[in-house]
Formats: C-alpha cells, structure tokens, sequence
C-alpha cells in the first residue's frame, strides 16, 4: 500500500494524487509502527505539497516530525515550503522532491536503528534511492548492495523489484548490456512487471541509436545473451 501510495502522490497527474491522499488517510488508518506513521504523514504532506496545499503539507510534516524529528526528507520539505516566498527561491527549486541525498542518509539511518533485524525492504529502499542518485559513486554503490544480495532468499516480488533496480542502475551509468540482462531476471520473475517492460523499450532504443544492436538481440532472444553465466560472472568479463 505504501509503495502505491508512494507512485500515486509523486505522480504527474492530480487525480493519482488525490487518490493517494485517499489512501493514506483511509486505508492507512489503523495501529503502524513509529516509521510506518512517519512515512504515512511524510507522503501525505507531499501529497498536499505538490499541489500547493502548503498548509495541510505543513500540518503532516509537523506530525512527521513528532515522530522523527531528524527525518531529513521532511525537514528539506519542511524549508522549500517556508522558503517559497524567498528571493532566491529560484535557487532553492520548487520541486526539487525527491532530495536523494536525504533519501539515502534517512534509509542508511534506518537500517542501522534496526541492527541485526535489517529488513529486506529498508535494503530496498536504499537501493532504489542510491541507483536513482544523481550522483554516479551513489548509483555504483547500489549496484554493488544489489550484487551482493541478490542471491539471497527474497519473496518473488522483491527479487523482481532488486533485478529491475539492478536495470535501472546499469542503465544509468551506460551498461547497456547488464541492464538488458537484468531486465530478462526481472521480467522471468514476473512478466507482466509493467516498469521493467518500459525499461526494456529505452534500453533498446538506446542501443539502437549507439550500436544498432537492439533489434539483433531482440532477434536472439534474452536468454542467448545470457548464456547461462550469473549476473556477477557476466560482469567480471
């Protein structure tokens, strides 16, 4: 529910994000834990940010807040909004969200307060914001946590959405051919995965447009390409 509500607010249409306002006061009533509320009141204020609702986002980020004062995601949102009114608001951005560097920080932050109980979502959650990064040692770093745990036992869904984070990754940093790999793991897993499926349509067309490949590896087929190596040994050649 999270995760959805998560696309629905960060979406580019104003429906979809009413809807997950909707959402997170309704279906996410309840008892949650301290970071289940503190990520349910964060989203909802962006929920109300991204349409200029500043009032109610500040309402939620205040109850953010209250329960993770050090939450730098809120604390960034919390700036933009008071700031917005600022000369050098243009410097500022106004829709600079999400700040990856607060992202990451916030997630490392999690899984350290969780010790030796780390869950595989907080592993998840920090290698999505790693591999979106801006910054490139940011993007190898989550590539290098999603070799590394790849392997591991994972429900089927979360081993869909490391393989894909595995794409998203090659495919920022140019290896093109890792992420077509990755994109075949994922999409193996489950095929009807609708943002790998978009991946594999932009992975192609950029190796058309830098080698002319995309329409001969799509005539060989995924499982060619492969050729039965893993993914880290295929990597080391």
């Amino acid at each position: 529910m999270f995760k959805l509500c998560s696309a629905l607010v960060y979406g580019p249409n104003i429906q979809d994000i009413k809807k997950g306002l909707l959402n997170l006061e309704e279906a996410l009533i309840g008892e949650l834990c301290s970071r289940l509320k503190r990520d349910k009141f964060y989203l909802t204020s962006v929920g109300y940010y991204r349409p200029k609702s500043y009032d109610e986002s500040l309402m939620n980020l205040k109850l953010c807040s209250e329960i993770a004062p050090n939450f730098r995601q809120a604390l960034t949102l919390q700036k933009l909004i008071q700031n917005r009114s600022s000369s050098f608001w243009f410097l500022i951005g106004t829709d600079q969200i999400p700040c990856y560097r607060d992202m990451i920080l916030d997630y490392e932050k999690d899984i350290t307060d969780e010790h030796d109980e780390v869950t595989n979502e907080s592993i998840i959650k920090l290698c999505w914001a790693l591999v979106h990064s801006r910054q490139p040692e940011d993007v190898q770093r989550g590539l290098d946590m999603l070799e590394g745990y790849v392997g591991v036992r994972y429900l089927p869904a979360q081993r869909t959405e490391m393989f894909y984070l595995l794409a998203v990754g090659y495919y920022r940093i140019g290896e093109l051919m890792f992420s077509w790999q990755c994109l075949d793991q994922c999409l193996e897993i489950s095929p009807y995965f609708e943002q790998a499926s978009s991946l594999v349509v932009k992975v192609k067309d950029q190796m058309n447009r830098n080698f002319g490949l995309g329409r001969f590896i799509t005539s060989i087929g995924f499982s060619l390409l492969a050729g039965g190596l893993t993914l880290a040994a295929l990597r080391r050649r």
